[in-house]
């Protein structure tokens, strides 16, 4: 949970609010299409002013984030100047006349997380505790997608959307990922929100759509899942495997039948069928971990 305290304390370090100068007035992008930009500054872009208790909770976040980094290089002195953690900020219409703001903080190293936040214009009420993400191999694949240097592009337009995947008429927020590790894992990841009446934010399925296929000849394959709605509260996750740079077709390696007992609480697997052993494991996820924990939290390995 990240809290707004006058008095930091992370680990070993103490640092005093007051030791943290505070950033200009936030403004946010809002772009034509409700979505995020691939390049980093947009030119199609309007810019608005950041509600009070959204700039309140946005400095809260970057004050915690600065005295943990503080911690391991010695002091604020060693970790740049205040204004260097805040990235680009947007502006996202919510069905239901909500707002969500999505925040690119930066870190001392020049990577950072994805800061999720819901704001209510007629109660001036912000999610108390915003959604963190890795943003590191998403950035850098969309500002490679923006400047053509992109080598393997997953990701796919519309980054930031909205679909009811649980049937109670509601829709939740869908963000789009680039998940990575080394050589072993590149994929791309949905994430889904529940959006509450609090607006708190509960991840509640992640599906990775695409994923290299290390099984293939020179990785040149690819891991493709597709979502469908089937009994309520109920979904079909079917798994195909494709290698076109190799002339071989897609075919189905595996269904997974996923459910959720109530509004709000993460999907889990309750039926798998495997047409290809060889991706017996691989049919949710190529990144290792266990399905049911994949599926509530996404992938959680952050480097």
């Amino acid at each position: 949970m990240i809290t707004a305290r006058s008095l930091l304390v992370v680990g070993c370090c103490m640092v005093a609010r007051h030791d943290l100068a505070q950033g200009q007035q936030l403004t946010a992008y809002v772009l034509p299409d409700n979505d995020l930009p691939f390049e980093e500054h947009p030119t199609n872009a309007l810019r608005t002013p950041v509600p009070r208790v959204v700039q309140q909770r946005l400095d809260s976040i970057v004050d915690f984030q600065r005295a943990r980094w503080a911690c391991s290089f010695g002091g604020t002195d060693s970790i740049g100047p205040r204004a260097s953690a805040f990235g680009p900020l947007y502006r996202i219409r919510v069905p239901g006349g909500r707002t969500l703001y999505f925040f690119e903080g930066y870190n001392p190293l020049g990577y950072g997380t994805h800061v999720l936040l819901l704001f209510d214009s007629t109660s001036k009420a912000v999610t108390k505790e915003p959604v963190e993400l890795w943003g590191k191999w998403t950035d850098l694949q969309r500002y490679g997608i923006a400047t053509h240097q992109a080598e393997w592009t997953t990701l796919r337009k519309p980054l930031i959307g909205f679909e009811d995947v649980d049937g109670d008429g509601r829709p939740e927020l869908v963000v789009e990922e680039v998940v990575h590790n080394g050589t072993v894992y590149n994929a791309v990841a949905y994430y889904y929100f529940h959006m509450g009446d609090d607006l708190a934010l509960h991840q509640v399925l992640s599906i990775e759509t695409r994923a290299v296929d290390l099984y293939t000849p020179k990785e040149t394959g690819v891991v493709l899942r597709v979502l469908s709605k089937g009994a309520p509260r109920e979904l079909l996750l079917s798994t195909y495997v494709e290698d076109s740079a190799q002339g071989k077709p897609r075919r189905k390696v595996g269904n997974v039948t996923l459910r959720t007992t109530r509004s709000g609480e993460a999907f889990r697997v309750v039926k798998m069928v495997v047409f290809d052993q060889r991706y017996a494991s691989l049919l949710v996820t190529s990144s290792g971990m266990q399905e049911d924990e994949f599926l509530a939290h996404g992938y959680t390995f952050w480097y």
